[in-house]
């Protein structure tokens, strides 16, 4: 029992120091979201996923520096939960979605390479070459670089699970952050429900969440915040910002993902159109 909240209560800290990175990033940004969960979340990732590709070029056993890593990033949330506005009900969901991280097995594809690739990246640096040695070396995936950084004292690879389960949590929040926010269009409503409620319904069980799942839900989310500058009539520019940046996560993920930014890039040649007959 008292290990299951301990392991509880580091996921807790884990996700904190997430946002609390997300929060470092959001200003240097100058987003106007501080007090969103599930923005600063995103971001923390994504911040996260850009020290994992540094951090296994330079670093071997990255343990400790992982901790130091997950210790800044807590102490800034720390510094700045006061700005942080979370509500009962995203408490809720947190908590709910939480228990999806006790699994009876892994996904197919984490005993054939997810788990060989993340262990190199936590204990080794980076050598060119090591397909040679195994095919599944060759697969690549920034959630695998991501997987290193939460290689953590005691815990060791027990916890590779945790960055596809915050992905999971920090999407649905910001999903539902703009279906009750009224001053959203009724399309972006609409569209962040059938969002939620088809991430919900179809990809319900963490043992089957793959790389490509997770990349799957940051191109939904990241469409959501294309709509939401094309819909716009101010034209924020942090929406298109923050699209670009979960566009280029979804590449790192998989590079698959590439067509649905020349599908993007179609729509936003056909803006500038739009602009020019108008003009």
């Amino acid at each position: 029992m008292m290990d299951t909240i301990y392991f509880l209560a580091v996921i807790f800290i884990l996700l904190s120091s997430c946002v609390g990175h997300g929060i470092f990033i959001s200003k240097i940004f100058k987003f106007n979201y501080h007090s969103s969960i599930g923005f600063n979340g995103l971001l923390g990732l994504i911040f996260l996923t850009l020290i994992s590709y540094l951090s296994v070029l330079i670093l071997e056993d990255k343990t400790f520096f992982n901790v130091l890593v997950f210790l800044i990033g807590f102490i800034i949330f720390l510094t700045k939960i006061k700005k942080i506005k979370i509500s009962t009900l995203e408490i809720i969901i947190i908590l709910s979605l939480i228990t999806s991280i006790f699994i009876s097995k892994t996904h197919d594809d984490f005993p054939f390479y997810h788990l060989q690739q993340s262990l190199n990246f936590s204990l080794n640096k980076f050598y060119i070459g090591l397909p040679n040695l195994n095919f599944f070396y060759s697969y690549h995936s920034s959630i695998l670089f991501l997987n290193s950084i939460f290689y953590l004292p005691y815990f060791k690879f027990y916890l590779f699970y945790i960055p596809i389960l915050f992905f999971l949590i920090f999407s649905v929040l910001l999903l539902y952050e703009n279906i009750i926010n009224f001053k959203n269009l009724p399309f972006l409503r609409f569209y962040a429900l059938f969002c939620l409620l088809f991430i919900l319904t179809k990809f319900t069980r963490l043992s089957e969440h793959g790389t490509d799942i997770s990349g799957q839900i940051i191109i939904l989310i990241s469409l959501l915040y294309f709509f939401k500058f094309f819909y716009d009539k101010k034209n924020n520019t942090d929406y298109l910002l923050f699209f670009f940046l979960l566009t280029t996560l979804s590449l790192t993920i998989k590079t698959y993902f590439v067509f649905y930014s020349i599908l993007i890039l179609v729509v936003l040649l056909s803006k500038n159109i739009s602009f020019s007959v108008n003009l």
